[in-house]
């Protein structure tokens, strides 16, 4: 899903916003996986990653 797919499945969100979360995601992704995988195994024991069905932006 790219940006400005985003921002038409969520009219509340602005472009520069999502742009903003992506650019945040990219410089800070081992530190955002690590805590959502610690995150998920706490919660459910699996470990799986809850973006798996997710298309990943590039």
């Amino acid at each position: 899903m790219c940006p400005d797919e985003i921002v038409t499945e969520f009219p509340q969100l602005r472009l520069a916003d999502v742009s903003a979360a992506v650019s945040y995601y990219h410089d800070n992704r081992e530190l955002i996986d690590r805590q959502i995988n610690e995150s998920v195994e706490g919660a459910d024991g699996r470990g799986v990653h809850p973006t798996s069905d997710l298309l990943l932006l590039d």
